[in-house]
Formats: structure tokens, C-alpha cells, sequence
């Protein structure tokens, strides 16, 4: 159980975050604002970075081909997550919702 978590965790961890951050731009735009906003994405960001900087510290010294596609994927997972996280708080956010 342990070892396919650290198998799916990483695309698993990037897919929630990608789901929440833009499921979170309608919703609580919507009702509560940037301010709001902005905390959803801190915490969903936070969340998905300690779940990949696990895997990749656990498959780090793996040897075996999974061992090494599951680090693989935990680094591209984190690019993943930072690349999505980057427009939240470049681009104004909640703009055109009352």
C-alpha cells in the first residue's frame, strides 16, 4: 500500500493541486474573494509541495526502474505544482467577479 502511494503520489499530488487551484478561482471567488483566494492557493500549495518533496525523498535511493520513474515524476510534479501556483500570484485574481 505504502509502495503504490509513493508510486501515484506525485501525479496524484500535482492533479489535486492543478483540481483545487482552479475549482478554488471560481468557487471562492465567487463568495469570498482575492483574499480568500490567495489562502486557498498558499494552503494547496503547501500541502502538494511537503506530499512531492516526500516522494522524492523517498525514491531518491531507489535503484529499481519504478524507484526511478517515481523520482522522475515527483521532480516533474514539483515543476508541475510550481508552474501552476505562479500565475495565481502574478496575475490579479478574482477580477470581473462581484
Amino acid at each position: 500500500m505504502f509502495r503504490t502511494f509513493l508510486r501515484l503520489g506525485a501525479p496524484l499530488a500535482w492533479a489535486l493541486h492543478f483540481l483545487v487551484l482552479y475549482g478554488a478561482e471560481f468557487l471562492v471567488c465567487s463568495r469570498w474573494g482575492s483574499q480568500a483566494y490567495a489562502a486557498v492557493v498558499a494552503g494547496a500549495t503547501l500541502a502538494a509541495l511537503a506530499v512531492l518533496v516526500f516522494v522524492v525523498r523517498s525514491t531518491a535511493a531507489g535503484t529499481g526502474f519504478v524507484d526511478r520513474v517515481a523520482f522522475a515524476l515527483g521532480l516533474m510534479g514539483l515543476g508541475g505544482v510550481l508552474a501552476t501556483t505562479m500565475p495565481a500570484f502574478m496575475i490579479p485574481m478574482c477580477v470581473g467577479t462581484a
